[in-house]
């Protein structure tokens, strides 16, 4: 008789830049729903590295500012390296998403998707023009990639990273997160997108308009250069 499967453990990677007012309760929520929490401090030049490591997550200084995306990606490598194949949620450090909405993120992975995605509200406290942004950037997102997000910008996802590893992925600052819709479709793997409430606090190093130009452009570059040097099939 085979032995039952163990289960994947469930690690929070949560990236963090100058949140020290906010980065301890964050972990302590996140801590409920999770097996262990990684907080990746982006080169804070306050007590975000203190605070997080009081409130119980792994950290990892990085000793400069990098980016969103690069801290994304570090904490993902680092999860998959400290870890056995987990299921990694990706959850921002400044209280912007609802912790409490992890184990439905997770169920997602168990019942086989690779990655879920989760899509905000057009109403709440996302000011307008935010809200219209987003919708343009995503819908011009979809049109590049062939998805079908209504939040392209969310950064509230769950991944399993045995799927998370087929993917060719830069480490860019925004882009990062629109490259991984892109290689979820070239890579054809299982997704779905779960609405969650909207929660908008503003931050500093937020995605500008000029920071959506760039990642439009970025991903439009990517799709173009992965055509260009897909492997043709012989006749």
């Amino acid at each position: 008789m085979d032995a039952p499967q163990k289960k994947p453990v469930v690690v929070a990677v949560i990236p963090a830049y100058n949140e020290e007012s906010k980065i301890s309760k964050v972990v302590e929520k996140v801590s409920g729903y999770v097996d262990h929490v990684i907080v990746i401090d982006d080169g804070s030049n306050d007590e975000t590295f203190s605070k997080a490591k009081s409130a119980g997550a792994v950290v990892k200084r990085l000793e400069e500012n990098q980016g969103y995306g690069f801290a994304i990606r570090e904490g993902i490598d680092y999860a998959i390296d400290l870890f056995d194949c987990p299921f990694v949620v990706l959850i921002d450090g400044d209280g912007q998403h609802p912790a409490y909405r992890i184990p439905e993120l997770v169920s997602k992975l168990r019942e086989d998707y690779d990655i879920v995605f989760t899509a905000r509200g057009f109403s709440g406290q996302m000011p307008a023009l935010k809200r219209v942004g987003n919708f343009f950037l995503t819908s011009a997102i979809n049109i590049v990639t062939g998805m079908h997000l209504h939040d392209s910008q969310s950064g509230f996802r769950a991944f399993n990273s045995k799927s998370f590893k087929k993917m060719d992925l830069t480490k860019n600052r925004y882009e990062f997160g629109s490259e991984i819709i892109l290689e979820t479709k070239n890579k054809s793997l299982k997704y779905c997108e779960m609405p969650i409430e909207t929660i908008y606090h503003k931050k500093e190093g937020g995605t500008t308009l000029m920071d959506g130009i760039k990642i439009f452009f970025h991903v439009l570059s990517l799709k173009i250069n992965k055509s260009l040097h897909k492997p043709k099939l012989r006749s």
